[in-house]
């Protein structure tokens, strides 16, 4: 029996396809829920007199919709971000310093992009910021041995 601590391979091209799956699922469900609301609003102007039963039903799909496009939302965002730590997980070690990483991480998920778009910025200043930080600790180490 599995534990939780067991690892499990997945294939990359699995994951692709499960958000692609979930990102489809949502924009389905929210397509239901925007007929939900239609009905409802049409049923409201066609007749002063909407049986309870009609209006609460509706609401209850309205509800369940909106839960079931909080899971596709929620399983979406974690396939997206296990891709995404595979990908950072795979550079070399200190290519990218952690605030990069986690920039790479938090890009929205309604991005056209895998990482976003701001890619080549976020790289960009990373080096910079490698290099001010490089810098720093070559300074630090001169002051240092000057004490001696």
């Amino acid at each position: 029996m599995p534990t939780s601590s067991t690892s499990v391979s997945v294939p990359y091209s699995m994951l692709e396809q499960w958000e692609v799956r979930e990102r489809r699922s949502l924009g389905l469900t929210n397509q239901i829920d925007l007929m939900l609301a239609t009905i409802l609003q049409l049923v409201c102007d066609w007749s002063d007199s909407v049986p309870e039963e009609l209006r609460d039903l509706l609401i209850h799909l309205s509800r369940t919709t909106l839960s079931l496009s909080h899971n596709a939302a929620s399983s979406m965002s974690e396939m997206l971000r296990i891709r995404r730590d595979l990908i950072l997980s795979s550079l070399p070690k200190d290519f990218l310093l952690e605030p990069s990483m986690n920039a790479f991480r938090t890009e929205p998920l309604s991005s056209g992009f895998f990482f976003g778009e701001r890619i080549q910025d976020t790289i960009s200043a990373d080096k910079d910021d490698q290099l001010h930080a490089s810098l720093a600790r070559n300074n630090s180490g001169q002051r240092q041995g000057a004490f001696k």
